[in-house]
């Protein structure tokens, strides 16, 4: 399993995710995914997750944590 989250620059986000805090974020929403994978299951997936807009208020990455569970 991969994880890939990115945040465009077209969110206008101020604080734009450098690479420590964006490999962060992907070990959040790795690890709680991992141990749910069937054993067995050996196909590769990835979860891709895209900031495109952002408000400000509420942060992207929980969101993101988030979308990625229901995803999977």
């Amino acid at each position: 399993m991969s994880v890939n989250y990115q945040e465009r620059f077209s969110a206008a986000v101020e604080d734009f995710l450098k690479g420590r805090e964006g490999q962060r974020i992907m070990r959040l929403i790795d690890r709680p995914l991992r141990p749910t994978m069937l054993k067995g299951f050996y196909h590769e997936t990835q979860i891709l997750s895209w900031v495109l807009s952002y408000d400000g208020l509420h942060p992207p990455d929980s969101l993101a944590v988030t979308a990625a569970g229901i995803a999977v």
